[in-house]
């Protein structure tokens, strides 16, 4: 089962980088710093494992919804702003 876990006081330019990392990786921030957290924390292999099962639940999730390509989502709110 995952656990919760909270961190306080993280200094705002450790935050900002987050931020900016999570966005080249074209994840969120929490999804980021899973990624660090098990990149830093688990043997390689077992890395592996984890974020395959990872997409498999999301997958599962998902299933049967519609899905629409982020990049058809972000030229529809471009436009709309005009």
């Amino acid at each position: 089962m995952a656990q919760s876990l909270t961190v306080r006081q993280v200094p705002e330019e450790v935050h900002q980088a987050l931020k900016s990392r999570a966005a080249r990786s074209g994840r969120s921030v929490e999804a980021e710093i899973r990624q660090i957290l098990a990149d830093s924390c688990l043997p390689k292999s077992e890395v592996g494992a984890w974020t395959s099962g990872l997409r498999d639940r999301a997958r599962r999730r998902t299933a049967g919804a519609p899905q629409t390509d982020s990049a058809v989502l972000i030229r529809e709110g471009r436009d709309s702003r005009g």
